[in-house]
């Protein structure tokens, strides 16, 4: 509900030292109606669009061989993963998917990846590559200048909101251990930020 009352900036003035009644400004009652306003804070500030890509992928992974997907940021203020998710495969013992960070490249002998979304502001500038069928074990990322995650072999949404510095690599490998080929499915959602990162 609005209500009318009376704002003076006269103890403003005061306190800054100015001590003349006629150069302190008045409003006289009723002249000033404050308002509140309710909204979310895309009312004042609205998301900025970013360049955006979904990733996805699927196949076999034959007895003791591994798959892997990779991303190089390249953006000026690196890479945001936004989500990683794969189908349960709790019904197959034997199979693992790791995550790894590190500066250095995972592994050779790419592939384009064949299913690469991208939309937002502008076109996406980091690198999405993958390669399929090899022999275990997968490049690690402690091996490689970075880390490695603990396996998921029983988890649909495995990771949110990891950042990936400009140059690093993040990559996925899946490893299968069993004795017989396994089917496989892989996605993630990522952001691009357009401008580099201050200190963490």
């Amino acid at each position: 509900m609005a209500a009318t009352g009376t704002y003076s900036l006269g103890s403003v003035y005061r306190a800054l030292g100015i001590k003349d009644e006629r150069i302190i400004p008045h409003i006289a009652a009723g002249e000033l109606t404050p308002v509140i306003v309710l909204g979310n804070i895309e009312t004042f500030a609205p998301s900025v669009i970013e360049a955006r890509g979904l990733v996805s992928e699927s196949g076999v992974a034959p007895a003791g061989q591994w798959i892997g997907h990779l991303i190089l940021s390249t953006a000026p203020g690196g890479t945001i993963i936004e989500k990683v998710s794969h189908p349960d495969v709790v019904g197959n013992p034997g199979t693992y998917y790791y995550l790894n960070i590190g500066p250095q490249r995972p592994f050779t002998g790419f592939t384009p990846v064949g299913f690469l979304l991208s939309s937002g502001g502008r076109p996406i500038f980091s690198i999405v590559q993958n390669l399929l069928n090899q022999p275990n074990p997968p490049p690690r990322g402690e091996n490689l200048g970075g880390s490695r995650a603990y396996s998921y072999s029983s988890v649909n949404g495995i990771a949110d909101d990891m950042w990936i510095p400009p140059g690093f690599y993040f990559w996925i490998t899946f490893e299968n251990q069993t004795g017989a080929g396994v089917t496989w499915a892989l996605a993630w959602r990522f952001k691009e930020l357009p401008e580099p990162q201050g200190p963490a």
